[in-house]
């Protein structure tokens, strides 16, 4: 096997490691909205249907116009819309992590977490993501040959 010489190999490493961010940054994205979408359903991080609001809380959400079908976290709509990802690079790749933009909403997330599991990455999600996933690589890939 021939050995790259240090200028191609870092050349390599370093057109690599944009088409990683290209692929984390469509990864973040793709998980915010299987997120927003699976809780919109009522769904909690392992597809199944998250219990339902308690019945004061029911009687407060039904009084304000809101649905009480399903726990779908959503009052004013903050605590999922402050849903931001952020890109970590680092020598083994790309982290991606998802997090709450202010304090509150993490909060929120938080006590909800305990009471239904929801933030995650739910096995619907992994497979929407690994499309996502081959997409984004493909597309970064072809724009660079």
């Amino acid at each position: 096997m021939m050995a790259l010489s240090s200028k191609l190999k870092q050349i390599v490493e370093s057109r690599l490691s944009v088409v990683a961010l290209e692929v984390g940054q469509s990864i973040g994205q793709a998980q915010i909205v299987n997120l927003r979408q699976r809780v919109a359903q009522g769904l909690g991080v392992y597809d199944q249907k998250m219990p339902p609001y308690s019945p004061g809380y029911r009687r407060k959400r039904a009084k304000t116009g809101r649905q009480v079908d399903n726990r779908d976290l959503t009052y004013s709509g903050r605590m999922l819309g402050s849903l931001t990802a952020t890109l970590n690079a680092g020598e083994t790749g790309v982290t991606v992590v998802i997090r709450f933009a202010d304090v509150p909403s993490q909060q929120k997330a938080r006590w909800n977490q305990t009471i239904a599991p929801w933030f995650g990455v739910s096995p619907r999600d992994l497979r929407t993501l690994r499309a996502v996933q081959a997409d984004a690589l493909t597309r970064a890939l072809k724009r660079r040959t």
